[in-house]
């Protein structure tokens, strides 16, 4: 399976001339249990190195869009836990952030091999360090799919025909997957690069790889799933996102990062 760097460490330009400083500040977006552990590393290290690393922390919702302004601004922290796509934005050109090379005397670069190296590098420069890896896949509540007389689905056109079998046999408040918001994209995302055999941004240039047609065909599988009731539509999820009380009953559950009893991956579709 290949893996995708999931946050980075990143370092200001301004801390690259003050490693040592006394007083530093680091950002990061998570939980609870992520704010505590995050804390008390910050703590040790102070502790270790002699210095004090103020944390601020949030949660998901509108952290990227501060720490934009912030940078924008000139007031974001010294260290910075980012999710990866976000590298290219702050550090097109890899000027953006400190080079991360030029403090190897303090960070031992061992740690992580050529393939991280390379993730945390914009235009030659290391601009950040992962710091944890994830990769995704598809998992499906066996029970629901057995309760509506299927076998669980291994390519793209079983997931489309499950639809309409799903609301005969279970009603229609049952849906054999779920994707809205950001799983959303990553559904045509993934069935697009199925399908052409590259990447929707061209990493070399930074430009949209796909054709006009070739886009158009991927958001059209989208409405495909929305069509053959196998996905609620983004406006209808939006809608009931406003109410904690939702009672739709979805068939999948959550895409999870590790292998689930009685849950089993997709298989790459045969697309035609």
């Amino acid at each position: 399976m290949k893996l995708n760097v999931l946050s980075l460490a990143l370092a200001t330009t301004a801390l690259a001339g003050t490693a040592g400083a006394a007083d530093l500040r680091m950002s990061w977006w998570g939980g609870d249990s992520r704010h505590q552990a995050t804390q008390t590393a910050l703590e040790v290290c102070g502790e270790k190195h002699g210095h004090t690393i103020s944390p601020e922390f949030t949660g998901w919702s509108g952290h990227f869009e501060k720490l934009t302004t912030q940078i924008a601004g000139g007031t974001e922290a010294d260290l910075m836990q980012v999710n990866w796509p976000w590298l290219s934005i702050y550090s097109a050109d890899g000027t953006g952030l400190a080079d991360l090379t030029t403090l190897s005397d303090t960070i031992d670069l061992s740690n992580w091999d050529a393939a991280q190296i390379e993730a945390g590098s914009m235009n030659g420069k290391l601009n950040g360090l992962p710091i944890s890896t994830t990769g995704r896949l598809f998992a499906f509540n066996k029970t629901t799919w057995d309760k509506a007389g299927l076998e669980l689905p291994k390519t793209w056109d079983d997931l489309v025909a499950a639809g309409p079998v799903f609301a005969e046999k279970l009603g229609d408040d049952y849906y054999p997957f779920e994707a809205a918001r950001l799983d959303a994209a990553l559904i045509i995302t993934l069935y697009g690069t199925q399908k052409t055999g590259k990447a929707l941004i061209d990493p070399a240039t930074n430009e949209l790889a796909w054709t006009k047609e070739e886009l158009t065909e991927a958001i059209s599988f989208y409405k495909t799933l929305v069509d053959n009731h196998v996905i609620l539509d983004w406006k209808s999820v939006a809608a009931r996102a406003t109410s904690r009380c939702m009672k739709t009953r979805i068939g999948p559950m959550a895409k999870s990062p590790a292998p689930i009893s009685g849950i089993q991956p997709i298989s790459k579709s045969r697309i035609r």
